[in-house]
């Protein structure tokens, strides 16, 4: 699936192993992005065909309604296998590579890589992989050649570390409702589909109290943490916090 409004050069690039995973944890500072007006797209790497509940034509049109709720420039999905994503794929490497090379954006937020999900470890890891050498000139994709300036990581269940936490007060609301625009994946009281413990009664209820608690570390109401590999420069810190 690739649903592009406009093509021109992203600010921001959020990739995520399984459609509903960018928006649960990283639809803050997209919203936020968006509302400021960055170009701002999502890049599926695998339609969740996997996924207990739910279709992959359902998540295709959950996806495409989130992208209209988080005002994307683009959503794409690579198509890749659900549950067997891999980060030495040459072939998944060089499609992420396009993707980036194609959108050409100045920040790219990946999945951590280190969480339970071996999908979300391997596909941060690929994107991570695949960022460094869409600036390699030699790197051949007859494209020409992007380096971005960052790649962020955003836990999904584990938080590794926090270099800085984003805060998303004024665009929680629009981050929740691009979140149940996936309404197969969450609580449906009716739903006969099998229970899983994101589609639990109180599933929303401890992921708003994560997005408060890291919130209440900044004094906000609602909060998303990041990581990066590489230090800041902070050329005056008084005048940051000033």
């Amino acid at each position: 699936m690739s649903q592009e409004i406009d093509t021109e050069k992203l600010d921001l690039l959020a990739f995520a192993a399984h459609p509903d995973d960018a928006e649960l944890n990283a639809g803050g500072l997209i919203a936020k992005m968006t509302r400021l007006g960055y170009k701002v797209g999502i890049v599926d790497l695998t339609a969740g065909e996997m996924a207990t509940r739910g279709s992959v034509a359902s998540r295709r049109e959950e996806a495409a309604h989130a992208a209209q709720i988080l005002g994307l420039a683009v959503r794409e999905n690579l198509g890749f296998p659900d549950g067997n994503l891999s980060a030495e794929d040459p072939q998944a490497k060089r499609k992420v590579v396009e993707s980036i090379r194609r959108h050409r954006p100045a920040v790219v937020l990946a999945g951590l890589t280190v969480d339970y999900h071996p999908d979300h470890y391997r596909g941060g890891q690929l994107v991570s992989d695949a960022a460094w050498l869409a600036g390699r000139t030699r790197y051949d994709t007859a494209q020409e050649p992007h380096q971005v300036k960052r790649v962020l990581h955003y836990p999904e269940h584990f938080v590794k570390e926090v270099s800085f936490i984003v805060d998303i007060s004024e665009d929680f609301d629009t981050k929740r409702r691009a979140v149940l625009a996936f309404a197969s994946q969450f609580y449906q009281p009716d739903s006969a589909e099998p229970a899983t413990y994101i589609s639990s009664k109180d599933f929303m209820g401890f992921w708003q109290a994560q997005a408060r608690y890291f919130g209440g570390l900044i004094g906000k109401t609602y909060g998303e943490p990041y990581f990066m590999h590489e230090p800041v420069e902070v050329p005056d810190p008084v005048s940051l916090w000033s």
